[in-house]
Parts: structure tokens; C-alpha cells; sequence
């Protein structure tokens, strides 16, 4: 209370603290974890004119870990309202990157996965990406 005439040198402690993880922000419950979610679903391949069967890959999911730590999603699932099923094989998600799997066919690499399917599987209308780990649990949905 009052006027305080350190105030700017206590906030930069403050500020400094925070962001070292210091003192009472030293804890929690997301440090030393990955936090894995969907950040996008691009679901209206090659957009409002484009049949999305002619562009496969143009529809996908986006994954992120936006925790500190990696994540192998060996055993995870990305589902829709349908029940179509991805399965991730041993592929590890590296805090603070993201992954794209595509619907449509191509060659697996570090940042896209493919599904390998023929046909499309986001309804441009409306549906929901339900991302499951390897235990079935529910981590994270996205819906339009």
C-alpha cells in the first residue's frame, strides 16, 4: 500500500522469476510434460470449388506438443465422428514441434504422416478430431 519506490526493480524480480522458474513458479503441473493437442484440422481440401478425393492431401490434422518434454505417440489414435481410425506407428513428437497427417498418400517423414486412404474422411460441414493416447484415454478434440 502506498507508494512504493522500488516497484519497477520488484516487478523485474518478478518477471525474472517467472520466467527462470524460481521461487513459487518453480512448480507446475505441465513442466516436465508433454502436452500434446490438435492445433488444426484443415478439413475442406483445396477449399469450396475443389472436390477433396482430387486432393488428399490437402486434408489433415495438425498435432502438437506444446509441453517440454517428448512424446513417442507409438499407439495413439486420431479418430472422427465416423470411427475412421489412424493409427500412429513409433514416431516421437519433440516439445514444441508438430506433426500433419494427411489423408490422402505419401512418404512418412519427421513432420507428415500419411493415412493412405482413397477417399476423405473431415466432413467440410461439421465433425470432430478426437485424439486418443495409447492407453484410449481422450487428450484432446477438435470441432467445427
Amino acid at each position: 500500500e502506498g507508494n512504493c519506490e522500488k516497484l519497477d526493480y520488484y516487478l523485474q524480480l518478478e518477471k525474472e522469476a517467472i520466467e527462470n522458474r524460481r521461487g513459487l513458479w518453480a512448480y507446475s503441473s505441465d513442466w516436465g510434460r508433454a502436452v500434446v493437442d490438435i492445433t488444426d484440422v484443415h478439413y475442406d481440401a483445396g477449399g469450396p470449388h475443389v472436390d477433396d478425393r482430387e486432393v488428399l492431401n490437402d486434408e489433415y490434422v495438425v498435432i502438437s506438443n506444446s509441453g517440454d518434454t517428448p512424446v513417442n505417440l507409438e499407439g495413439w489414435k486420431l479418430k472422427d465422428k465416423a470411427r475412421h481410425t489412424y493409427t500412429f506407428y513409433d514416431v516421437t513428437l519433440q516439445p514444441g514441434a508438430t506433426i500433419k497427417v494427411h489423408t490422402g498418400s505419401g512418404a512418412d517423414t519427421g513432420t507428415d504422416l500419411y493415412w493412405e486412404r482413397s477417399s476423405a474422411v473431415w466432413n467440410n460441414d461439421h465433425d470432430t478430431a478426437c485424439l486418443y493416447n495409447e492407453e484410449g484415454e481422450l487428450v484432446d478434440s477438435y470441432e467445427w
